[in-house]
């Protein structure tokens, strides 16, 4: 089973500011907000 693999950076560049950065198995850049992580 493969799980995508997905890098967290905490500290982002200004233009994703608040938010986590995802860099997915394709190197897609992706700005994701803290909120999503609220359980």
């Amino acid at each position: 089973e493969n799980r995508r693999q997905v890098n967290i950076y905490f500290f982002v560049p200004s233009i994703c500011q608040f938010h986590l950065v995802f860099i997915d198995c394709f190197g897609i850049l992706e700005c994701k907000s803290l909120f999503i992580f609220e359980n």
